[in-house]
């Protein structure tokens, strides 16, 4: 669809970036079309006239009434917490990380004051894919979910499963702590305390992921940085079997690196990127249009606002 936002085409992918693309663009992934939804009322006409100004150029029709409204910046904010704490499928979508965080955090804050970073009943979700060595109970369960049989259990970094997809959420069962070791052929790294979460993931699955904890995310990032230079100072033909052992090493710590800032993989449920919504549907979305309008290209801010606009599956609150 024109009017949505395209993927990546693959000859637009910088394949001669230093440290390479994360390996999830050479990671064959599939997905299950579960459902069709078609918008109707207030949504569909605001899609429809969006959809026109986007062929014709100018500006579309905002239809605020029955299933989609409008609300100032703290009423919003309030009814997403309302919404959330309410047991309500609601979450905010929004244009740029810094914003996704902020929304995040405001709202967790709201419902768990003052509490730990992760605590039994929080709602996270998946920045980029969640990949494991499956231990043998997580393994089984795996199998059973994704109808595998007879199949040897991964125990290499070269055929890690992906526990969980892009934008999937779990529920946080427990927290645990750990430690890990950073290492490297290149480079020995510290040693570093991490938070073990057991999980319960949308698809039924039960595992723990990795998350580095407060008090040695310095040292787990400066050691990652440190190990970038390292490789980079290599001949072209070392540094290509290098680079995967570093991505195995954010696989393990459940980070992404955007620039030079490394995300936790694992972050707070109630907003979203409109880019990795994409195929989503929520049942209140509440897409931050504000945010949204600080896209400097024209068609893209209104691709932004289709895929946005078109997540709920009941009705939509925009922040303008």
């Amino acid at each position: 669809d024109w009017a949505q936002l395209c993927p990546v085409p693959d000859d637009e992918l910088d394949r001669t970036a230093e440290p390479p693309l994360s390996l999830v663009f050479n990671t064959k992934q599939t997905f299950e079309l579960t459902a069709v939804h078609r918008n109707d009322g207030a949504i569909a006409r605001t899609a429809l006239s969006l959809r026109e100004a986007m062929r014709g150029g100018g500006k579309f029709k905002l239809f605020l009434e029955g299933n989609l409204t409008a609300l100032k910046e703290d009423k919003w904010a309030n009814l997403l917490i309302e919404s959330v704490e309410g047991g309500v499928d609601a979450k905010a979508l929004a244009f740029t990380n810094a914003r996704v965080a902020a929304i995040n955090a405001q709202v967790r804050s709201a419902l768990f004051p003052g509490a730990e970073k992760y605590i039994a009943g929080d709602k996270l979700q998946a920045k980029e894919p969640i990949f494991k060595i499956p231990d043998a109970e997580e393994w089984a369960a795996y199998c059973e979910i994704n109808d595998i049989s007879s199949r040897k259990k991964p125990d290499s970094d070269k055929n890690k499963p992906i526990l969980m997809q892009t934008a999937s959420e779990c529920v946080v069962l427990n927290v645990g702590r750990a430690e890990l070791q950073l290492w490297h052929p290149l480079l020995l790294g510290p040693r570093v305390q991490c938070y073990e979460l057991n999980v319960l993931s949308d698809d039924g699955l039960v595992f723990s992921p990795l998350a580095v904890h407060d008090d040695s995310r310095i040292a787990a990032c400066a050691y990652l940085s440190e190990l970038v230079e390292v490789i980079r100072k290599l001949t072209p033909g070392d540094r290509a079997k290098h680079w995967g052992a570093y991505y195995s090493l954010l696989e393990d710590l459940n980070l992404v690196v955007k620039k030079t800032k490394y995300l936790d993989r694992l972050q707070y449920g109630y907003a979203i990127t409109v880019h990795q919504s994409q195929g989503s549907t929520i049942e209140f979305a509440m897409p931050d249009f504000a945010n949204i309008s600080k896209c400097q290209a024209p068609m893209m801010r209104k691709q932004l606002q289709m895929v946005a606009l078109t997540r709920p599956s009941d009705r939509a609150c925009l922040l303008l």
